[in-house]
């Protein structure tokens, strides 16, 4: 299933627009990375040489040379990786927790109650994976949908969304600026197919049983809610619009937070 509305009402393209300013950086720092690198080999280099023919050991000279030009080397590798993760051209692959996450599908009868875009999940542990400054996000869900049965949580595509670049995290970027578009994507994709397609459009995406449901608990001054199922897991989310925060404390049975 595709997230991509054949309508062309995406709520805006912010994630895009996001991705390409943060690809746009990246390629000047690459850029500099690489000027970096041949000043330095310039220098360095010449200057070895002289001290070698002036009898400063060979070994200690070449190490100096393979110590400079390797970490130039590998700044601009790490750089290349950066880039070629948030453009799409990497060959990250997307991360799968080993923890097995719950496989609940919904069945025909499943009644939505509420369909929310930009979420972000939070708690303990590592947000990403990675390997020479790129990788994947380990759970980048950013939409629920809430049934009479279920919790889904979702998987919007959206440009880098589920990858790490260094200390760029766009799936953290666009639950802050582009929740709209999120959502767009999200009520698109449950208006024109079942919503057993958008929950086996991707292997990350989950389900928690509201029937295995020990509490949810809500913290306010962050927008948070958290899952407790009664096996003791604990699944929380920063919600990012007030308004959704707002209707979930409704849904559970929660008093309204203070304006």
């Amino acid at each position: 299933m595709s997230f991509i509305d054949p309508a062309g009402d995406q709520g805006g393209q912010e994630g895009e627009v996001i991705n390409k300013a943060f690809q746009t950086g990246e390629k000047v720092s690459l850029a500099w990375s690489v000027m970096q690198g041949v000043i330095t080999a310039v220098i360095v280099v010449p200057a070895v040489i002289y001290f070698i023919a002036h009898g400063l050991p060979v070994y200690i000279g070449l190490g100096i040379i393979l110590v400079v030009v390797g970490g130039a080397a590998l700044s601009i590798l790490v750089k290349k990786r950066q880039l070629a993760a948030l453009s799409g051209s990497g060959s990250s692959p997307k991360y799968v927790s080993p923890s097995a996450l719950p496989a609940i599908r919904p069945t025909p009868d499943e009644k939505i109650v509420a369909a929310i875009g930009g979420i972000l999940r939070t708690g303990k542990g590592l947000r990403d994976v990675q390997v020479l400054g790129a990788g994947a996000i380990r759970q980048p869900e950013n939409a629920m949908v809430v049934t009479d049965k279920n919790i889904f949580l979702l998987y919007i595509p959206l440009p880098g969304a589920d990858v790490a670049a260094g200390d760029v995290d766009m799936g953290q970027i666009d639950w802050f600026a582009a929740s709209g578009e999120i959502t767009a994507k999200l009520n698109a994709a449950l208006a024109s197919a079942p919503l057993d397609s958008a929950v086996g459009s991707d292997p990350r995406n989950y389900g928690l049983s509201l029937a295995d449901l020990a509490n949810v608990k809500f913290t306010d001054w962050q927008r948070k809610i958290s899952f407790v199922m009664k096996d003791g897991r604990e699944y929380s989310y920063g919600i990012r619009e007030k308004n959704d925060y707002e209707n979930l404390k409704s849904i559970f049975n929660q008093p309204s937070s203070a304006s």
